[in-house]
């Protein structure tokens, strides 16, 4: 099964604690990924790989990075091949701000029923997740352009 990991503070706070025992559950293991709000921006580090031996774990708990946001996934495959453009979380841009998003779940029809509505945003893999990604921010573009 997928996991999901989020912090949200009024303070900046450090995750590794956090982080590596998140990683330590083996459910999920055909990869992993981190973002962090850092400063307008977000700091991604993703891999199609199990977290727990992972090289990139301890470059970010060496760092000790803290933000006021962050959001970590573990995925467990349902849909679309082990890879890093399946690897969540996903980003994109929307007004001029990075967006992040993660989810644990299924959309099973999710393809289907939207087909032929990708406008700006288009996937990159062949997740269910982050075709639900991309429709959202279809959707939420509008908001902007006014």
């Amino acid at each position: 099964m997928s996991e999901l990991l989020a912090l949200s503070s009024r303070q900046p706070a450090s995750i590794k604690l956090s982080l590596s025992t998140f990683a330590q559950h083996r459910g999920a293991d055909d990869g992993w990924g981190v973002a962090f709000y850092d400063t307008g921006d977000v700091r991604l580090y993703k891999e199609p790989e199990l977290a727990a031996e992972s090289e990139w774990l301890p470059f970010i708990q060496q760092r000790c990075l803290s933000a006021s946001l962050f959001i970590s996934h573990n995925r467990h495959t349902t849909r679309g091949v082990r890879s890093l453009p399946n690897t969540q979380p996903f980003s994109r841009e929307l007004g001029g701000r990075v967006h992040i998003f993660a989810h644990n779940g299924r959309f099973d029809s999710i393809e289907r029923d939207y087909a032929g509505s990708w406008k700006r945003y288009r996937p990159v893999g062949e997740t269910d997740s982050e075709i639900a990604f991309c429709i959202l921010l279809e959707r939420l573009a509008p908001l902007w352009e006014r």
